[in-house]
């Protein structure tokens, strides 16, 4: 019986093995990868889809993928620098040193339940001889135990070959191509020399960003890394020159499983774009594909050169303000071959163009709308520190071969806030669109229209002043005869305060009790007028009042109060103390002082109020002389003073 049970047993573990499937590998392989021997500095990705059966049901292996010369023995590996993509975080790491044991230098999947797995394999040729340009080259998988091992478990060739070529001019050579799409990025394009996608493809690229940065990697294809690398929606690869049908259908697959998910065809191989892929002989010099003119519905964008729009500092509903952003969108252009259905404008985002002054549009703008063409309302945009937004509620329909005329409407806040400087007046709102800011269904944007701009000055913020108001009040109290302490400053602005810095004319100051002043004119400096020494020869309270030909002040400034000087009679000093002669004074008046009077003032007022300062500071026991030929003929106060008192007071005519 114990022998019995033997066999028994011996037969099942012969049974076992024998029902363990044979693992393989089935690929969709390019028919054309790059490579030279030796030094190769024109690398470019190749990228794959596989399907490994006959795994371990549910277990994890560790795998990276080479290159082999077709006919190699199955212990190889092979050569290349694998891209290992790992599927479940859609993650791609390059290595140049593959192995089982180091992480980064290997990836994982996971069987399914029935033992297989399907998903993209990626790597770039090296300068091995096995990229000796016209030889035939076969993929193998490495693959570990699938428990865990950190060594070579398995090595599998797939079913199909690609052949080596390197760029050149000649027949045998290949050239660069590339193109611009919408598919999502890590989307997987294949090219054929048929409109139907049967057979090999010819050549196999991946939509960047990928998440691999090579553009540090001078073993990489300059062009590649220039043109293409990190830049998103772009995607190159090498392409036969030998290709009498030329490229006739890009097909994009899927990143996640694999399956097709659009195609752009052409019928002979020269494309919409121009671009002419029967028989090459390009090399390295990059042919721009542009497929996404094949395609049936693009959008191009048109800049609209109208005159400058001001943006007016008090326009407040979207009745008021000018139209200050036009541009047109432009569907299917001139292709006549395009379908004709519409195109829908879902959403789009205006930026900051070039010259922008603003750098927080919410501090500034109240509000802003567009106007589609052909439409009479108004759609709101959602003003953001940077963009505004069209979210729309209704959808934008643009008809087929037609332009939709998009116009701008910008108006600004009453009370601005934040960061922003103190006058706006001048400063420029430049907006922008380009192909990244629309969101559009059953279009596609053409990729080769640059940002439409609004213009460095554009849309300069226009102030025009309606009033003059006081931003620095004059000082509460003073004394006659004295320049007040504070200064009061009035500025030219508009209803919402905004200063006009054009604003440059006379402004003057009256007082509700019309009490004597000098000083009281100023000429407006970039809209602020300032009245240095404003004096009252007068005590009283009063306010003041300003004008500038249409413009006043429709708030007075605050209350003043003018107190008295403290005279002091001549006859408190010796008589000849302060003298003064002649008099009638014609060309030159003297003082004669004999007593020292510290920070003092010698002034004449004439009976306007005018007021002609001849000294300040210190008067010394001496005599002083002035000219008064510069002065008109009348009666005029001579005052000597210091800041509280009058120590002489008397009437001068002066008469030439």
């Amino acid at each position: 019986m114990k022998y019995l049970l033997s066999f028994l047993a011996l037969c099942c573990a012969i049974f076992v093995h024998n029902t363990i499937a044979q693992i393989t590998f089935t690929t969709t392989l390019p028919k054309y990868i790059q490579g030279v021997n030796g030094t190769n500095n024109n690398r470019t990705p190749f990228v794959f889809w596989g399907t490994v059966s006959g795994l371990t049901p549910g277990a994890t292996y560790r795998y990276f993928n080479q290159m082999d010369t077709v006919g190699s023995p199955i212990t190889n590996s092979g050569a290349g620098n694998p891209y290992l993509i790992n599927m479940g975080t859609a993650t791609i790491t390059r290595t140049t040193s593959p192995s089982m044991a180091t992480p980064g230098s290997y990836e994982q999947f996971t069987a399914s339940t029935t033992g297989e797995y399907s998903g993209w394999f990626m790597l770039e040729s090296t300068g091995n001889i096995r990229f000796t340009p016209g030889k035939k080259l076969i993929p193998k998988l490495m693959l570990n135990d699938g428990a865990g091992g950190t060594t070579i478990a398995t090595r599998v060739a797939a079913n199909d070959t690609t052949n080596v070529i390197d760029y050149g001019t000649g027949l045998t050579n290949g050239s660069a191509i590339k193109d611009t799409t919408v598919a999502p990025a890590k989307t997987v394009v294949y090219l054929y020399d048929n409109l139907a996608g049967t057979g090999q493809p010819i050549t196999s690229a991946i939509v960047e960003d990928d998440g691999l940065n090579l553009t540090a990697i001078t073993s990489i294809a300059n062009w590649y890394r220039t043109e293409v690398d990190g830049k998103p929606a772009k995607y190159g690869l090498i392409v036969p020159n030998n290709l009498p049908n030329g490229i006739r259908r890009v097909e994009f697959r899927d990143f996640n499983t694999g399956n097709i998910i659009s195609a752009i065809v052409d019928s002979d191989g020269i494309w919409n774009s121009g671009a002419n892929t029967v028989n090459m002989t390009s090399g390295t010099t990059v042919t721009y594909l542009n497929s996404l003119l094949n395609t049936g519905h693009t959008i191009s964008i048109d800049p609209l050169f109208t005159p400058p729009s001001t943006i007016s500092s008090i326009a407040n509903d979207s009745a008021s303000a000018p139209f200050n952003f036009h541009f047109i969108l432009r569907e299917d252009g001139n292709c006549p071959d395009f379908n004709t259905l519409p195109s829908t404008l879902t959403g789009f985002v205006i930026t900051a163009g070039t010259g922008n002054d603003i750098t927080n549009w919410t501090h500034l703008i109240e509000d802003a709308v567009f106007v589609p063409a052909g439409s009479s309302t108004a759609l709101p945009l959602i003003v953001k520190p940077d963009s505004l937004v069209f979210a729309p509620t209704l959808p934008v329909s643009i008809p087929d071969n037609s332009i939709n005329l998009i116009k701008v409407k910008v108006w600004l806040k009453t009370s601005l806030g934040g960061m922003l400087p103190t006058t706006v007046d001048g400063l420029n709102i430049a907006f922008k669109v380009d192909n990244s800011s629309f969101n559009l269904t059953g279009s596609y944007m053409m990729p080769f229209n640059t940002a439409v701009q609004s213009g460095a000055s554009n849309n300069a913020i226009s102030v025009t002043a309606t009033k003059l108001r006081f931003t620095t009040q004059p000082s509460n109290t003073g004394v006659e005869g004295t320049p007040l302490a504070q200064s009061p400053v009035v500025e030219s602005t508009d209803a919402n305060n905004n200063r006009d810095l054009d604003h440059t004319l006379l402004v003057t100051l009256t007082n509700t009790a019309s009490l004597p002043m000098v000083n009281n004119t100023a000429n407006a400096v970039s809209g602020v007028a300032t009245f240095s020494n404003l004096t009252f020869n007068a005590p009283g309270t009063t306010r003041l009042n300003a004008t500038s030909g249409m413009l006043t002040t429709p708030i007075p400034s605050d209350t003043i109060v003018i107190s008295p000087l403290t005279k002091i009679a001549n006859s408190l000093f010796a008589e000849n103390a302060i003298q003064s002669y002649p008099n009638p004074v014609s060309e030159m008046m003297n003082v004669q002082v004999t007593m020292s009077v510290p920070d003092a003032q010698i002034e004449l007022v004439s009976m306007l109020g005018v007021r002609t300062v001849l000294h300040t500071g210190t008067l010394h026991a001496q005599n002083y002389a002035f000219s008064t030929a510069h002065l008109p003929n009348g009666l005029y106060q001579l005052i000597i003073k210091d800041q509280n008192s009058i120590y002489y007071y008397k009437t001068v005519h002066i008469l030439h």
